[in-house]
């Protein structure tokens, strides 16, 4: 989808754009719009020499010219099939070209006979409107010309029903009835001038013809060339003026419908992408992208692994990509303890090491306890001489001296006033 094409566009500019887009791709659309114009152009050749032929025999035989005319005139429902279906075709083809994916005649006609049931339908309720508005008045008529301006494009583009694609176009005309029938005027007067010129042309011939004397074969033939000029010029115009239909469909939706913005949505999502430009599916459950970190993280009650290395289980704890597991330390000495308060052996022991050292314990070298000094020495008590002698009472066994009983001797008693 090509989103510089689908801005609002000006009267001048949707004229130079339809002229710019059947320049560049002629060959291709002109050939979409003639391949089902071919029977209408059969048809007016037909209806041609059975006029003529009418003119010539209507006194001679009056039933015989009335049939003429009636069969001529059961094949027109066929020739406008024909012709609306090439309507479509056109239609899809200058779209297409439009928003920068242009398509060639065959799929143009393809999508043409896709879609006509809907197309034949729209195109008998709008012939129905277009001729009881020229019964009504020619005013009614135009107004109906106006609202009705971009059925076929939502036949074919939005793929809508005969009766909505007319309510569609209906919506999209509402408010803008004069900028869509200044359009339709100009275009018309575009297309008319190379038919006018045909018929001018017709004129000049038949009036030469009779002038040098030539029969009515000669005339006839002049007019049926005429008729079949005139078919090919029609077809010729006809990409043209369905070219600013559609450029104008696209400008009305841009106006009231911001139709560049829901397409440029549409186009990035319909890439799988999101608007920042990450792709869709990218990131896998648990929030990692695909292909890199794994989903979940590491195990339950454990530490987390270092950012973008997977968990390797098996007890050597998380290792980068393409290196070995981490090596297995054999256990450490046990650690002899501290002395225990009552003559047991030393305190508890250290836990297993931390991961990678295969659940052994490492201890701190054995230390001793602490030294404490040598308690300080005390000197001797003094050494007291002896007092006199006491005469204390004689005994009755005979007294004599008695020596005295000082405080801390063995037969001193413990209290001062004991006996």
């Amino acid at each position: 989808m090509s989103f510089s094409q689908l801005r609002p566009l000006s009267f001048g500019e949707i004229l130079d754009g339809s002229f710019t887009l059947y320049r560049r791709h002629f060959a291709s659309m002109f050939l979409t719009a003639l391949i089902p114009h071919v029977p209408y152009i059969a048809w007016l050749g037909l209806y041609s020499i059975t006029l003529l032929g009418a003119a010539n025999t209507s006194a001679a035989d009056p039933t015989a010219v009335f049939g003429s005319m009636l069969g001529v005139l059961a094949l027109l429902p066929l020739v406008l099939i024909c012709t609306v279906i090439g309507w479509g075709a056109v239609t899809f083809q200058v779209s297409r070209a439009y928003t920068g994916n242009p398509v060639g005649t065959g799929e143009a006609l393809r999508r043409g006979l896709q879609r006509a049931l809907p197309l034949i339908g729209g195109g008998i309720v709008w012939s129905m409107m277009v001729g009881v508005g020229w019964m009504l008045c020619f005013i009614p008529a135009v107004l109906v010309l106006i609202m009705t301006f971009a059925w076929v494009p939502a036949v074919v583009l939005e793929r809508r029903g005969p009766i909505e694609a007319i309510q569609r176009s209906m919506d999209l005309a509402k408010n803008t009835w004069g900028e869509i029938f200044l359009m339709q005027l100009v275009v018309w007067l575009i297309t008319l001038l190379p038919g006018m010129a045909v018929a001018m042309f017709g004129m000049m011939s038949g009036g030469g013809m009779a002038s040098l004397g030539g029969g009515a074969g000669s005339i006839s033939a002049v007019q049926v060339i005429t008729q079949v000029l005139s078919g090919l010029v029609n077809a010729l115009t006809i990409p043209f003026s369905i070219g600013c239909t559609v450029l104008l469909y696209y400008d009305r939706r841009v106006r009231t419908e911001a139709l560049d913005v829901q397409m440029m949505a549409e186009s990035l999502n319909a890439d799988g992408s999101y608007a920042g430009g990450y792709p869709a599916g990218g990131y896998a459950a648990g929030g990692y992208p695909a292909g890199g970190y794994p989903a979940g993280g590491s195990p339950a009650g454990d530490y987390g692994p270092p950012q973008g290395y997977p968990y390797a289980s098996g007890g050597s704890g998380f290792t980068p990509p393409g290196y070995g597991n981490a090596p297995i330390y054999r256990p450490g000495p046990a650690h002899p303890g501290y002395p225990g308060g009552q003559g047991q052996g030393g305190g508890p022991g250290y836990p297993g090491g931390g991961p990678g050292h295969g659940g052994s314990s490492y201890a701190p070298p054995p230390q001793g306890g602490p030294a404490y000094p040598t308690a300080p020495g005390y000197p001797g008590a003094p050494e007291y001489p002896a007092g006199p002698a006491s005469p204390g009472p004689s005994s009755g066994e005979g007294g004599g001296a008695q020596p005295p009983r000082g405080r801390g001797h063995p037969e001193t008693p413990a209290g001062p006033d004991g006996e």
